[in-house]
């Protein structure tokens, strides 16, 4: 089972307003569009594996391929900036 970078299958979920995914989400996909892909993938860690926030389903290609390819891009964003800093 893959984990995302920084995380366990130990740490817990944390608990938000039910209409704080979608306020997430924005968020994320935000963060993502502006390169600050550290701070999205900390979004993305509220979020969890749902991808049930209706801003998802704006892509043609379905919900769950938008989100994999936003979530993709966080975590890309943010190893790259990582390796430059090192």
């Amino acid at each position: 089972m893959r984990t995302w970078p920084g995380t366990s299958r130990r740490t817990r979920r944390r608990r938000d307003a039910p209409g704080t995914a979608t306020s997430r989400a924005y968020a994320a996909r935000a963060l993502v569009e502006l390169g600050r892909g550290e701070e999205a993938v900390e979004q993305f860690r509220y979020l969890g594996v749902h991808a049930d926030a209706n801003m998802w389903a704006y892509s043609n290609k379905g919900p769950i391929v938008e989100f994999r390819k936003i979530r993709y891009l966080a975590c890309h964003l943010a190893e790259k900036a990582k390796s430059t800093v090192e």
